[in-house]
């Protein structure tokens, strides 16, 4: 972090306006291929943190010690789930179907854990 409050300040309303304009974009640009669909990223960690404290965990171990800004391992981890759960809850029209075959693959493979 920025010791200068200025700077901090300054950066913090870019990323702002960075935010509302891609946010307005998605609203209002349409493409025949695809579909964009906006996600704020401060809800997302906000509900990332709440878990996290939910699980006795305390803020500052989600932030990455190098630069003591940025989303940790950890934090990146959660936030994969957090949207994955947004997705299938309120876009899950956007989600492909379940494989018909994942058993049969199962079967044939073993649970390979994924991977």
């Amino acid at each position: 972090m920025n010791s200068n409050a200025t700077v901090r300040d300054l950066t913090t309303e870019r990323a702002m306006n960075l935010s509302a304009t891609l946010q307005n974009l998605t609203e209002s640009v349409k493409f025949q291929n695809i579909t964009l669909q906006y996600m704020s990223f401060a809800a997302l960690m906000d509900d990332v943190i709440n878990i996290w404290h939910s699980e006795g965990g305390e803020t500052w171990q989600l932030i990455e010690p190098v630069d003591g800004f940025h989303p940790n391992q950890l934090s990146n981890a959660m936030l994969a789930s957090v949207i994955w759960k947004e997705l299938e809850v309120n876009y899950s029209d956007l989600l492909p179907p379940t494989n018909p075959h994942n058993d049969e693959i199962i079967a044939t493979f073993g649970d390979q854990g994924g991977y």
